[in-house]
């Protein structure tokens, strides 16, 4: 089984505005940046997964348009629509979940520390930014499977 992707070319983060003179700016800065990174890759993480339930979902529809009978296919593309509308609900908690153990950590992180700026994961902000990056090529990861099917 090939799996191909698409490889991203994401911005570079910017360096910390700080100087060594200003740690609280400087570590204040990076952690500006943390929560950048982990918004971008939440909502690629989104991206990725919403377009492979949507694929899974198209699939299923054709699939299903197959079918003669007009019962069966019904019941069929209503089988498919739960299946979507039950994977989406699950990446959506998933998500949510995800940003409050980062935000709990950042939370861990500020009584440990000292006072930080309180985390600002803002998921929207990142995936305009993520709409803007450029796809500059493809790159396909070959399987110890594919490797077994071809010598055979």
């Amino acid at each position: 089984m090939r799996i191909t992707t698409k490889m991203v070319v994401l911005a570079a983060m910017s360096f910390a505005w700080g100087t060594p003179f200003y740690p609280q700016a400087q570590a204040a800065s990076e952690l500006q940046n943390h929560d950048s990174a982990f918004s971008l890759l939440i909502a690629a993480f989104a991206e990725v997964q919403t377009s492979l339930i949507e694929n899974d979902y198209q699939a299923r529809q054709q699939a299903a348009a197959s079918i003669q009978d007009y019962q069966a296919r019904q019941h069929v593309m209503n089988l498919a629509r739960q299946e979507r509308e039950l994977r989406l609900r699950k990446l959506n908690r998933q998500l949510a979940e995800l940003s409050a153990a980062y935000v709990h950590s950042r939370q861990s992180d500020a009584q440990k520390n000292g006072d930080h700026p309180p985390a600002k994961v803002d998921i929207q902000d990142a995936q305009k930014k993520l709409n803007r990056f450029v796809i500059i090529g493809t790159a396909t990861i070959q399987t110890n499977q594919d490797t077994e099917e071809e010598r055979r």
